[in-house]
Parts: C-alpha cells; structure tokens; sequence
C-alpha cells in the first residue's frame, strides 16, 4: 500500500469512528439522520464496498436512476447482496475522491444534498475508457435514513458522465431578456412543483409528466413496504395518483427548485387525517415536465 492510501485509509477510519460516536449523533433525531449521511459520505472515499456497507441499513432499498443523453433510465435494488454489490463494482469505474455540498435539507428520517463531487475514473464510463482523469459531477442526491445507517443513495446526475469526462457539457448560457436579474428557470420550476402539488391532490399528473418518465418510491407503513414503480408516463400518472389517492390536504413541507431539478417532502392526511403520509422525492425537470420521480416515504398513525 502506497503512503498516500495508508494516509487516506487512517483517515476514513478516524472520520467514521468520529461521525459515528460522536456529539452529534446524541443531539437529537434529526442531528443522529444527518451523522449517518456523514459517515457513508466519509466511507464514499474508501473503495472498499465491505467499509461502505458499514453505513448502510440493514433494511436497504436503492433506487439508482442513470442519466443517459436521451433520458433515465432506472434499476432498483432491494437487499443488502445487491447493494454491497453495487459498491463493489462502481469502483470497477469510478471512486468518490470529495464532495462540496451545494444545498442540504435534513430531516430526522432524511437527508437531501446537493454536490459538486470530485470523482477518479477507474474504468472505462461509457464510451470512454479508463484515464484516470479526475472530473466533477453535479448531482442531487436523497439519503433516506434510519438507527442503524442509511437506507438508500438516491443519486440523480444533471449529465452523463461519459459526457462530462469527454467535456462534451456545454457552458452555462447567459442570462439575457428584461428578467435577466432573476434566475427565471427557477421560478418556472418552482411554480411547476406547485401544479405538481395540485395534481397529487387532484389524484391526476397525466399532462406534467414525460412519456419517459421514470418512478421509483417506497412507503413504510409499520412492517408493510409499498413500491410504486413505473417505467413511463402513462403508468408513472397512475402511480402518482394512487400515492395520495384519497387524501384529505396535502401540502409541501421543505421545496428546492433548480434549473434542473424540484425537490420536494410532502405531507398528506389520509383516512380523516387519522393516518399521515410523508414522502420526500426529487424529480428531474426537461421542456418543463417532470422526467422522473424518486423517493421514499412512511405512514404514521394518529
């Protein structure tokens, strides 16, 4: 083992024994969510998929949506096999080198970032093959979280990241126009979440989601786990609809809106307000529609 990866290896080792045990995990609910977010981000920089795992659920459920150039597509896996094994061969194409954290919300059964992570490539991505080169990607990514670790890593990335290492990525265009001062995308987005809002409550999402959409969310309710999945818009409205059908309110309780991305916790009473529904989910945003839906939630009873 070369110096540097015996030093970095000290140093993952003391960064999870400190997230792990240290004073924030005793300072409350949400504080204990956010130190299981910083210790898998922590081991993130270790390839070892046996040291990750360290700081997931033994109840895992990961939706992994892939940013293709012509949409998402999206495998799911259930089970700590498939998890440990999803680590093991990411390293076979990339390894987690830092994260800066653009935008956090936490909450005491989640986390949401948003980062500007620096990757190595290990392998080949795409239709690039292996350089080595390090790149950075933007991503949104909801830690669902529970006592024991995280419950999932759902990761959307803005572009493909054979794109990114290939710098096929155009620059950011200049504002123009008389709203130039405002960042209109993010207006428009948000105002979008709000009609996303409405069509839960109306049970009907048909004309705000793509034909491609992609959807993936898990609802607890005590030991029962509900999956609503869907692979296109026509089955993703459907879904969609039967996620809040019946509710008596429903509202948001946090919202990010970006260029590209809403992200929004929901709260809905259900069965004469006897039964509440949270989910927390990021949607992907294209020609003003949402693209997909991703996200976990549970049911409490009053």
């Amino acid at each position: 083992m070369a110096p540097d990866d015996r030093q970095q290896e000290v140093g993952v080792a003391a960064m999870l024994t400190w997230a792990g045990k240290g004073w924030l995990a005793q300072a409350g609910t949400r504080e204990r969510s956010l130190d299981a977010v910083r210790a898998h981000i922590a081991a993130e920089v270790d390839t070892r998929a046996d040291v990750i795992m360290t700081t997931v659920s033994r109840d895992p459920w990961f939706p992994l949506p892939d940013r293709e150039r012509d949409g998402i597509t999206l495998t799911v896996l259930d089970g700590t096999d498939d998890v440990h094994r999803y680590y093991s061969d990411r390293a076979e194409g990339y390894v987690v080198l830092a994260s800066s954290q653009l935008k956090q919300l936490t909450a005491d059964w989640y986390v949401f970032n948003e980062s500007a992570a620096t990757l190595r490539q290990t392998g080949a991505i795409g239709d690039v093959g292996p350089t080595h080169a390090e790149f950075v990607v933007q991503s949104a990514v909801l830690f669902p979280t529970a006592s024991d670790g995280i419950r999932g890593e759902i990761a959307l990335t803005r572009y493909p990241f054979a794109d990114v290492l290939a710098q096929r990525v155009p620059p950011r265009p200049a504002a123009n126009g008389p709203l130039a001062y405002l960042p209109v995308a993010e207006v428009e987005h948000t105002d979008l979440l709000d009609r996303v809002a409405d069509g839960l409550r109306r049970g009907n999402l048909s004309a705000l989601v793509t034909e491609d959409h992609q959807l993936a969310i898990r609802v607890d309710d005590g030991a029962d786990r509900t999956r609503f999945d869907a692979h296109n818009g026509a089955d993703a409205a459907k879904e969609l609809g039967a996620l809040f059908a019946g509710a008596d309110d429903l509202t948001l309780v946090s919202r990010v809106a970006t260029e590209w991305y809403v992200f929004g916790e929901y709260l809905a009473a259900l069965d004469g307000g006897a039964r509440l529904r949270r989910v927390a989910a990021v949607h992907p945003v294209r020609d003003g529609r949402l693209e997909g839906t991703f996200g976990y939630g549970f049911d409490t009873r009053r």
